[in-house]
C-alpha cells in the first residue's frame, strides 16, 4: 500500500447479510480485509449496505466491536423514494427483504408508487444504538429518490452540529 501512497481505505459490509454469501464467510472476509489494511498502515472505514432491519444493524455493530474492529462505520440509509424503486434497488444490491421487515419499514406492496422515507428505520436505529458504546458511527445516504430530497431529509434528522447551513434551491 505504501508504494502506491494509499493511506486510507473504505470497505463495504452487509449487516443484514447477503443472499449469496453466508454470514460467517462475510465476517471472515471483513476481519481479513480490516487486518490486511491495518497491517499495511492504512486507516479503515466501513460503509454498510442500505437495509430495512435496524435491529440487525445494531446487532451487527455490537458484534463488530466485540470482534475488536473499531473502524468508523457509515451506516447505509435509504433516502426517500417510491416503494417500487426501493424494492428494485434492494433486489439489485442483494438486500434481503421479507414481508415482516417491509411492513416494519412501512412499505406497502399494494401501492408501489407510494413515497416512503426511512423514518421508521431511522428511529428504530437511533433507539437501538442509544446508550451503547458502538464507537464512531456515521451515515451514508443512498439517494434513490434524488439527491436534493435525500439531503433535505437527512439534514432534518442529523444533529445541528452535523447539518450544513441551508442554501438557496
Amino acid at each position: 500500500m505504501h508504494r502506491h501512497a494509499i493511506r486510507h481505505a473504505g470497505i463495504v459490509a452487509y449487516p443484514e447479510g447477503h443472499p449469496k454469501i453466508d454470514s460467517e464467510t462475510l465476517w471472515r472476509a471483513l476481519k481479513w480485509k480490516v487486518g490486511f489494511l491495518q497491517d499495511a498502515g492504512c486507516s479503515v472505514e466501513i460503509t454498510t449496505q442500505f437495509g430495512f432491519d435496524a435491529d440487525a444493524v445494531v446487532q451487527w455493530m455490537e458484534r463488530l466491536r466485540q470482534e475488536g474492529i473499531d473502524a468508523p462505520v457509515r451506516i447505509g440509509v435509504p433516502g426517500p423514494t417510491d416503494v417500487g424503486k426501493l424494492l428494485r434497488f434492494a433486489k439489485q444490491f442483494g438486500v434481503v427483504t421479507s414481508a415482516a421487515i417491509a411492513r416494519r419499514y412501512g412499505l406497502s406492496m399494494v401501492n408501489l408508487l407510494q413515497r416512503v422515507g426511512p423514518e421508521r428505520y431511522w428511529d428504530r436505529l437511533a433507539a437501538g444504538m442509544s446508550g451503547r458504546n458502538l464507537g464512531t458511527v456515521l451515515y451514508h445516504l443512498y439517494p434513490f429518490g434524488g439527491i436534493m430530497e435525500g439531503v433535505r431529509w437527512m439534514n432534518g434528522r442529523m444533529p445541528s452540529h452535523y447539518s450544513m447551513p441551508p442554501t438557496e434551491a
